[in-house]
């Protein structure tokens, strides 16, 4: 860095130099020549006048002819052309030297903005390797380290927020273990038949009937920590975002999705019960045959949301401020204070 200081000084030294004498030779380039010209336009009038004068008997002025005068000026004149070609031959090696330099500049600006890039790559990369790490952590019995695995998740919501490529790959790891920690079929019932069971779900039932869950009743500290960076993104699918938030089959029961963009997000056969999707923006959202018993939905958007039924919303939490698609109409319940509706809906969650 020193050295680096140095020759940059040196050079600030040498254009300052150049700003210097670069005026003053062109000052002298210009007037040597225009001083010679009227030299000589003065020279030959006067030998003229004395040889007109004299008629032309006249030896020239101050006993030198014209050709002797022209001889006397030679000198001055190649010396005067010289310093002309001296002052452009500087100027073109000035401006190149200038040119060189501000390529040498930008060259060493680019290598350092690739070496600053590539270190800032690398650093990402590590980041993101120590966070998927943390995120399948277990102890020495199998068991989950839920407080490292959140840090995990949190890790990846920086690096989602700092890396712009990396931003959709880290949203479709956490909507995956989302599927994969927080199904709606337990992993002790799927005892290795997962893709056989699913299917049953998927095919048995029709798209109306709500499934099931058959783990926590609400979010465990992992998939609410992942909810919570799903809610706190400003992105949504056709928006920065190449597809829907694919969460369909799982057991998201109380989970916070306060405000959340929730856009076409696939929640077809989830467990919402109870959750919280106050203010949330569920436009054209697939929910089909989902579990909204308790779920809130105060001032949420609705419009156009699909496999909504009028069954399906008279078992929620709502508001007139809420936007239901226009086959559907706001529950009686709805009409009621929230503190009637929460304990209507616990009551009911609790049976």
């Amino acid at each position: 860095m020193e050295e680096w200081r140095e020759e940059q000084e040196k050079r600030l030294r040498r254009l300052r130099l150049r700003r210097l004498i670069t005026p003053l030779l062109s000052v002298a380039s210009i007037l040597t020549p225009i001083v010679i010209l009227i030299v000589l336009v003065i020279t030959i009038a006067l030998t003229a006048y004395g040889a007109y004068s004299r008629e032309w008997e006249w030896t020239g002025f101050l006993g030198k002819t014209l050709w002797d005068w022209m001889k006397l000026l030679l000198v001055p004149i190649i010396l005067a052309l010289g310093g002309l070609l001296f002052t452009q031959m500087d100027r073109l090696n000035s401006t190149r030297a200038q040119r060189l330099d501000r390529e040498r500049l930008q060259v060493d600006r680019e290598q350092a903005q690739n070496e600053l890039a590539l270190n800032r790559r690398g650093q990402i990369i590590d980041r993101f390797t120590r966070a998927i790490d943390q995120l399948g952590k277990v102890n020495d019995y199998g068991q989950k380290v839920v407080e490292i695995r959140v840090g995990g998740i949190y890790a990846l919501e920086q690096i989602a927020r700092a890396s712009e490529e990396d931003y959709w790959p880290i949203m479709e790891v956490l909507t995956s273990y989302v599927r994969q920690h927080a199904p709606l079929v337990s992993r002790e019932y799927l005892n290795g038949q997962k893709d056989v069971v699913v299917e049953e779900v998927q095919t048995s039932r029709g798209s109306s009937e709500k499934a099931e869950p058959t783990e926590g009743s609400f979010a465990t500290p992992d998939i609410q920590a992942i909810t919570d960076v799903l809610r706190r993104r400003n992105r949504y699918f056709g928006h920065g975002e190449p597809e829907p938030l694919d969460l369909h089959l799982t057991n998201l029961s109380g989970a916070n999705f306060l405000q959340a963009n929730l856009n076409r997000a696939s929640l077809n056969r989830a467990s919402l019960r109870g959750a919280d999707f106050q203010g949330a923006d569920l436009r054209e959202a697939d929910l089909r045959g989902a579990d909204l018993q308790g779920a809130d939905f105060q001032n949420a958007n609705l419009r156009e949301a699909y496999g909504l039924t009028q069954d399906m919303i008279e078992q929620t939490v709502g508001s007139n401020e809420t936007k239901l698609p226009e086959d559907l109409n706001p529950p009686e319940l709805w009409s009621k204070s929230n503190e009637v509706q929460e304990r209507i809906v616990r009551e009911r969650l609790g049976s």
